[in-house]
């Protein structure tokens, strides 16, 4: 059980880390920056930072798709009120997460609240059956149940993304114009080596140190930042395979007595077949066997049980691994193997030692 548990968890949590997101997250740098500074300090920085050879995007933006901090707020048209995660961020964010628009175009630059970018989610939750139909519609966004009374176009629908782990559900996602007090960086898809990335983000911190020259270089990695959404799981994880390993020491010690015990005994049977020309491999199989019929009796009894435990566990995530049944065939191989390399050293000890031994008080 607790082997097929960890094999379990550990593929959810590889399945998590490697589905696709609905956007880029590889070679994507944010980089932070006070809000107690002028805006204008980012927008220079975003400019030295696209200065540079070893840059091939950037973007200022209030965080990057999927975030653990988003803000939210509802967004209302013709009466109908959704609630919907809302970034800010400047045109430049949509090619730089390689978003897909479905309808209708990118925000334009401006760094204030005048067009919206909708998810498919959010227009399928304000009523509109298609994407193309939500492209020039206005509509308020407020905070909490009061709408703003300016009405604001919504000029484009992107596809659905994870703004959240993949534990949750797809969330309605309205994308606004404006800046933000992050930059995202995209670095140069010409950067393979660890010297490149070294001299890049070289230059990347000369660039901060001229605009922010007393603040640290705060940065973060895009696949990083998701990485922490599973954190948890993954000290459940740890957790299992901490409790599988003692499980298992704790089953070989008994099986290694047992084995020792049963090789005592049969020492003289042992030494009556070795006579009778019996070979080493016969005798070993001869004393594993009854013990790996237990074992296969255990993957009978424990496979139910542990499918059970998993399904229900599984069934907390939006986004989740089907349970294979190679899983469980893997699992009842690993006892087998560990069952029997415990068992076998006994065995084969047993089996190789001289029959002189045992017979010469017969």
């Amino acid at each position: 059980m607790f082997i097929v548990s960890t094999l379990v968890i550990g593929n959810q949590i590889r399945f998590m880390l490697n589905e696709d997101m609905g956007f880029t997250k590889e070679a994507i740098i944010n980089v932070h920056t006070d809000w107690n500074y002028p805006g204008a300090w980012v927008k220079v920085l975003a400019s030295r930072f696209r200065g540079l050879a070893e840059v091939q995007q950037v973007s200022r933006n209030q965080g990057p798709p999927a975030d653990l901090d988003h803000g939210g707020t509802s967004i209302t048209y013709n009466k109908l009120v959704l609630y919907t995660d809302v970034l800010g961020a400047d045109e430049n964010y949509v090619p730089l997460y390689h978003l897909k628009i479905i309808a209708g175009r990118n925000i334009s630059p401006s760094d204030t609240i005048n067009e919206l970018l909708i998810n498919a989610s959010c227009a399928r939750g304000l009523g509109f059956r298609q994407p193309e139909e939500a492209v020039g519609k206005l509509v308020d966004l407020g905070f909490g149940n009061s709408a703003v009374d300016v009405k604001r176009p919504i000029v484009g629908v992107v596809a659905d993304f994870h703004s959240q782990s993949l534990h949750d559900p797809i969330k309605p996602v309205t994308i606004v114009t404006g800046s933000g007090t992050t930059v995202a960086i995209k670095l140069n898809s010409r950067i393979v080596n660890p010297e490149e990335f070294q001299s890049a983000m070289g230059q990347i911190e000369k660039s901060w140190r001229s605009v922010y020259p007393n603040d640290p270089f705060d940065y973060q990695f895009m696949d990083e930042q998701i990485s922490k959404f599973y954190d948890n799981y993954k000290k459940t994880n740890h957790i299992m395979n901490t409790a599988m390993c003692i499980a298992i020491f704790i089953s070989c010690m008994g099986l290694f007595g047992l084995a020792a015990f049963t090789s005592a005994q049969r020492r003289k049977e042992i030494g009556v077949r070795k006579v009778l020309g019996a070979s080493v491999q016969g005798i070993v199989v001869l004393l594993s066997r009854d013990f790996l019929k237990l074992v296969f009796l255990s993957m009978v009894l424990a496979s139910p049980i542990a499918w059970w435990f998993m399904n229900n566990w599984l069934a907390d995530f939006a986004y989740r691994i089907n349970l294979s049944w190679w899983i469980f065939i893997l699992a009842g191989s690993i006892a087998v193997l560990i069952a029997f390399a415990t068992v076998s050293f006994q065995a084969i000890k047993a089996a190789i030692a001289s029959p002189v031994y045992s017979l010469r008080t017969d």
